[in-house]
């Protein structure tokens, strides 16, 4: 995708300013793979209406369920997370936090990712053994778990279709680590770019002057930096991955999700990875542009990146802009391309764009990104081979 950014910050790093990087010897802004990934989960679920959960607090979590929704005492409650990490020998212990200091919740040491059913999942399997948990010492060293072990790790071994797509790593529970579908590139600028200084102020409406007339001076001043340019923006979904992921299905059965589950995942998936939209000051930036060109590809094998059309870093051609002559840069690589590789294992080629150029390279030409992806998802799920 080739996206035009005006005066933003699409990503910032730990001093607030723009993230950039140094590609073919030239500096060029940047937008980091984890900033695109996250907005694109976070879009996936909301267009799915179907959520994962990746956090620390679950103990925490599941002690508000059960004194919520179960009714439990708070002393019995906060000790669930003990039994559960009891049942998983050990592992994901809980820590911090205690009824006397509310300020702090307790936490796993690693992030834990697991469909939001999970959490219900554990509390009603502890809720079977309130009684039990209840009488129990935590501190009490036991032959075998109060809570039944193989259901626990069944919990944890639990996916869906977020966590197939984007993957997990948990290796404090074994076998409970899935290999994401989804590959996000850092986005970068095509041409050369610095971050650009942005002084900004504000004037107190209440501050007036002796004679009473409003006072128009600066009350506060500050400044950030900006970043403006035309980037390359790449990603990649393995399909034979994401069918194998969906038949994983707890270790129960083989049986992957259907074509219409599929379709529904992966066609919206793409419509929220061409429609991201930076967070990063964007009241006060504004900066809601799309892809002024979606370039797509389903192919056998191993996906291939353009990003080297770019190494040498485009240059304005006075009056050209840079999304122009970008746009030519990655028609001609692509042509390269195709001639280098034969477009041996090719099964679909096409681009949707803002203006009617024809881009022949590129394949064939869609007025509608969604019709673009439309196509695309047909021809892949037709041939599920080995293909992204």
């Amino acid at each position: 995708m080739l996206q035009a950014f005006p005066a933003s910050l699409p990503n910032r790093d730990q001093h607030g300013r723009p993230k950039d990087v140094y590609y073919g010897g030239h500096l060029r802004m940047r937008i980091s793979s984890q900033n695109l990934k996250r907005h694109h989960r976070l879009d996936f679920e909301s267009g799915l209406a179907e959520r994962a959960i990746r956090s620390r607090r679950w103990p925490q979590r599941l002690a508000n369920s059960l004194i919520n929704d179960y009714g439990w005492d708070a002393e019995a409650a906060e000790a669930a997370w003990s039994h559960v990490s009891e049942a998983l020998k050990g592992k994901l212990v809980a820590t911090g936090g205690t009824r006397d200091d509310s300020e702090k919740e307790r936490k796993t040491a690693s992030l834990v990712f697991l469909p939001e059913q999970a959490l219900y999942s554990l509390a009603e399997l502890c809720d079977r053994y309130r009684d039990t948990i209840a009488a129990s010492d935590v501190t009490e060293t036991r032959s075998a778990p109060i809570l039944d072990r193989k259901k626990v790790n069944r919990i944890f071994l639990s996916s869906n279709i977020v966590v197939d797509m984007f993957g997990r790593m948990l290796t404090e529970v074994p076998d409970a680590g899935i290999d994401g579908s989804l590959g996000v590139a850092h986005a970068f600028s095509t041409h050369a770019a610095e971050p650009q200084l942005d002084s900004f102020t504000a004037v107190d409406d209440w501050e007036t002057l002796a004679d009473g007339a409003a006072n128009t001076a600066t009350a506060y001043m500050q400044a950030s930096e900006l970043a403006t340019g035309t980037f390359y923006r790449y990603a990649t979904v393995n399909i034979t991955d994401l069918i194998a992921n969906t038949a994983r299905d707890n270790k129960l059965t083989d049986t992957p999700a259907d074509r219409d589950t599929l379709k529904e995942a992966l066609t919206t998936l793409l419509a929220c990875i061409i429609e991201y939209n930076p967070q990063a000051k964007k009241n006060s930036t504004a900066p809601h542009t799309l892809p002024n060109l979606v370039y797509m590809t389903v192919r056998e094998g191993r996906p291939f990146s353009a990003a080297a059309a770019f190494e040498k870093p485009i240059v304005n051609r006075g009056t050209s802009g840079y999304m122009e002559p970008s746009k030519e840069a990655l028609n001609t690589h692509i042509r390269r391309l195709k001639n280098f590789t034969k477009q041996r294992g090719d099964l679909f080629n096409g681009y949707a764009s803002f203006d009617e150029t024809t881009h022949e390279d590129l394949g064939t030409q869609y007025k509608a990104f969604d019709d673009a992806i439309a196509e695309a998802v047909a021809v892949a799920l037709d041939n599920n081979g080995d293909q992204r």
